[in-house]
């Protein structure tokens, strides 16, 4: 685990992350998942590609989960929030 995973996961454990940047997803979840997304990033570490093109989003996505990029996906803000503090703590866990 590295220094980052551990940060963000003991953040995690106190329902907090920083950085976090919650957006409206483009394709309302049709790739991503979820309507809102939460990322474990500064707004701007977000991949470009998740506002750009079909194809782009596709290949971001899979990326995304291929790596196993912890994201929080929800109806709402408040949703993808708490889906990306509850995918930090079961992706992080020592």
């Amino acid at each position: 685990m590295t220094h980052d995973q551990r940060y963000l996961y003991e953040q995690a454990l106190k329902g907090e992350v920083y950085p976090c940047t919650i957006f409206k997803d483009r394709y309302q979840g049709a790739y991503s998942g979820g309507a809102w997304i939460a990322m474990a990033v500064s707004t701007e570490a977000v991949p470009e590609a998740v506002h750009d093109s079909d194809g782009w989003n596709i290949l971001i996505w899979e990326e995304l989960r291929r790596t196993n990029t912890p994201v929080g996906r929800g109806n709402t803000p408040a949703e993808a929030l708490d889906a990306l503090i509850q995918d930090i703590k079961a992706k992080y866990k020592p």
